[in-house]
């Protein structure tokens, strides 16, 4: 092997190098997340520290369902940059009441056993319109959600949780979304 041959090596393998940091970027940006779960608004279906990888492909082609573990950009309205980790409760066209009785859908009480801390201290009641969702946390006794500031828009969704990575115990596909499901 002569100098040149070994100097064509060395230079495709940094354009191979750049190749991949240039896929890898996009492939950030456009498909997958990482996410850390800061706080207990969604405790029991999350606690505090998991690591989980949101998707933010799938919403590009269809719309988020009630039930999603969502990840979004906190409303304009609130100071907090950090985004915010919730389920979708109700989509574009329903209509939402929460009441010390529970949480009512289209005037159609949910069954939230996946729920570990109801709270009975906030109301809200709101029709949804075009790219609106009301979203609230799993442990609502803490969850600072959309009871409070109201529906987010579809623009602020980052993407669906798809896999819980940390704890290593608790590693799944969608978690969250079973529990849901088995209520309705």
């Amino acid at each position: 092997m002569n100098k040149t041959e070994t100097i064509q090596k060395k230079d495709m393998s940094w354009a191979h190098f750049f190749l991949l940091l240039f896929l890898i970027v996009l492939f950030r940006i456009f498909v997958l997340e990482p996410h850390n779960v800061s706080g207990s608004s969604m405790d029991n279906t999350f606690k505090d520290g998991d690591y989980v990888l949101v998707d933010k492909l799938t919403y590009r082609f269809k719309a988020p369902e009630a039930g999603d573990v969502v990840v979004f950009n906190p409303p304009a309205s609130i100071e907090n940059k950090s985004r915010f980790i919730k389920r979708i409760i109700a989509v574009p066209g329903q209509t939402i009441e929460v009441k010390e009785t529970g949480t009512y859908v289209d005037q159609k009480p949910m069954s939230e056993d996946f729920v570990m801390y109801k709270s009975n201290k906030t109301f809200a009641s709101t029709s949804l319109e075009d790219n609106q969702y009301f979203v609230m946390g799993d442990n609502r006794y803490v969850s600072y959600d959309s009871r409070y500031w109201g529906p987010i828009l579809k623009d602020e969704i980052q993407g669906r949780v798809l896999l819980r990575l940390y704890p290593f115990n608790k590693i799944e596909f969608f978690p969250g979304e079973k529990e849901y499901k088995d209520n309705k």
